[in-house]
């Protein structure tokens, strides 16, 4: 189990194009991609692959600090540009399985210069 886990100063770069979502310069699949190996995508796989999966993340506190987030859209309608920056943002409390997650989140970031806070419980049911 991990007790904490804390990073500070990064800086991650998203793209937006016509075609394609770039992320940390890994293209996100389309999804019509997507689609396609999903119905490729064997039910055996799929089990398979759900069984090495962990049962069960318990973390009791994650942060970022200092994290700035670049993105980009150029498509032909537009060339837009959106600094976020993130002054903190502390996970606390989190449990997950493949069924649920909770937690406790507070966030301070600044998106396109207008300062943003926020905490809240939440809880997500996946089906």
């Amino acid at each position: 189990m991990v007790s904490e886990l804390s990073l500070s100063q990064g800086t991650v770069k998203i793209t937006q194009d016509n075609e394609h979502l770039v992320i940390a310069d890994m293209a996100i699949l389309s999804k019509e991609s997507y689609v396609k190996i999903k119905e490729q995508a064997t039910e055996q796989a799929t089990e398979e692959l759900t069984a090495e999966l962990p049962d069960q993340l318990h973390l009791p506190k994650l942060r970022l600090k200092k994290f700035n987030i670049h993105i980009a859209i150029n498509s032909q309608q537009q060339h837009k540009s959106h600094p976020i920056k993130i002054e903190q943002l502390a996970l606390r409390h989190i449990k997950a399985n493949q069924k649920m997650q909770e937690g406790q989140l507070t966030l301070t970031a600044f998106i396109d210069k207008t300062r943003l806070s926020l905490s809240a419980n939440y809880a997500i049911n996946f089906r």
